[in-house]
């Protein structure tokens, strides 16, 4: 099997990690519902005790207050259950009035919104978001959440999000200052460690620090750590940042280094700011047209006649794009996925050779070039790029070994030698 490693966004979400630590999902959308595992046993009569002469009232706490006959607590339970059941009015006034007992009132307010926006309300819907990041609600955990999606198409949506991750932003300023400090040592550092690299720039990007994220993952990409991806977080941090231009041609170094996740690029609200421009609908349009996402596919893996349909059917795909862009390196490395898998190894050879003369991938290129002659009985061929790319780490000892590409090459005493050679590698690697 040759290298093939498609960028896929680490904000498993493309520049952020989602995270539902006050929802919970259910058949029609999703509620804050962390405030109801925990819910004290309410008092009896509590709200309407009066205190023995000379002695003061106790104070009522807000799960306790009542609004009519319910506490906020019982008024937010009903909410819950009215919601599920998509009674959004019905809903929003339960919600409104555990929000009026004082009861949660940040997660009461998301509640609401959610039920505005399900109607599709939208000025109330942000109205009540507002509410809720005055409160405290962890809004940037939630910008995801279903109930919201009448909202993304709105102007409004990307200043919210800005609004929310700023707050959170400001809650967490110690962690933000450690991570400052830890990018500026970094990017000082004569030798640039891709790793930590791309480590703080998540940790600046989910702080709203979008400047440093950016020049971040810039540096990390340029170090060679998963440059695709890299990038791509480079671009969302200019996107939240609104700086269009240099989103948009972050997104473009993102696509030629190999970042491959179409439907991650289409649906991902960072981005929300470029969809307007004319030049995101033709990125992702090139994004689809050089996606090797799902090639194979399951049935191709198994029947030898369907993989080699897919990969003819790939194959004129790729030289579709390289008549219109003929210096994509990835679209010629892509080609030669395509033709190996079309059991058409000389013109997989053709095709990786011209990647790597435009500087794709060198690395891993470099290997696949060793595979192809491999496949070949070019030994000596094989060997010598197979040599180069062990010394530019492109692949471990253990994918030697299992790499039926090379099996060609497992007799010949050299191979054995890669292979140790790629083991001391590691090793040195592990005490670095």
């Amino acid at each position: 099997m040759n290298i093939e490693t498609p960028a896929a966004p680490w904000h498993a979400r493309p520049a952020r990690e989602r995270r539902r630590t006050t929802l919970l999902r259910s058949g029609h959308g999703a509620l804050a519902l962390a405030a109801l595992l925990a819910l004290p046993a309410a008092p009896v009569a509590a709200a309407g005790r009066q205190a023995p002469p000379g002695q003061v009232a106790p104070a009522v706490p807000p799960a306790q207050r009542s609004v009519g006959a319910r506490s906020g607590s019982e008024w937010f339970s009903r909410g819950m259950k009215l919601h599920e059941d998509e009674r959004w009015d019905d809903a929003i006034a339960a919600f409104q009035k555990a929000f009026d007992a004082g009861y949660r009132e940040g997660t009461a307010s998301y509640n609401i919104a959610c039920g505005y926006a399900r109607k599709g309300d939208a000025d109330r819907a942000f109205e009540w978001l507002g509410r809720a990041l005055e409160a405290g609600f962890d809004v940037p955990s939630h910008l995801d959440d279903d109930d919201l999606a009448s909202l993304h198409a709105d102007p409004r949506w990307t200043d919210l999000k800005a609004r929310a991750r700023a707050a959170r932003a400001g809650r967490d300023q110690a962690r933000v200052k450690t991570a400052v400090a830890r990018f500026e040592k970094l990017m000082g550092d004569p030798v640039k460690n891709g790793s930590a690299l791309y480590d703080v720039g998540r940790e600046l990007l989910r702080a709203a620090e979008y400047d440093r994220a950016a020049r971040a993952f810039v540096a990390a990409a340029e170090a060679g750590r998963r440059e695709g991806t890299s990038l791509y977080n480079a671009a969302c941090a200019r996107a939240l940042a609104n700086q269009r231009d240099e989103a948009l041609g972050l997104l473009r170094r993102a696509l030629d280094a190999g970042f491959d996740d179409p439907d991650h690029l289409r649906e991902d609200d960072d981005l929300d700011g470029l969809r307007p421009d004319p030049r995101f609908a033709q990125l992702l349009k090139d994004a689809e047209e050089l996606s090797l996402d799902g090639f194979p596919s399951v049935g191709g893996r198994l029947l030898r006649s369907q993989r080699v349909a897919e990969a003819e059917e790939a194959a004129a795909r790729f030289e579709r794009y390289l008549k219109k862009h003929p210096a994509s390196g990835r679209a010629y490395s892509n080609l030669g996925f395509a033709h190996l898998a079309a059991e058409k190894d000389r013109e997989a050879l053709a095709a990786w050779r011209k990647a790597l003369e435009l500087g794709y991938r060198r690395p891993a290129t470099m290997y696949n070039l060793a595979c192809a002659h491999a496949r070949l009985k070019e030994r000596d061929e094989a060997f010598a790029w197979l040599d180069k790319a062990i010394d530019a780490r492109a692949v471990s000892a253990s994918h030697l070994e299992g790499d039926d590409d090379l099996w060609n090459l497992r007799r010949d005493p050299r191979f054995r030698k890669g292979v140790e050679k790629a083991k001391a590698a590691e090793s040195r690697e592990d005490d670095e």
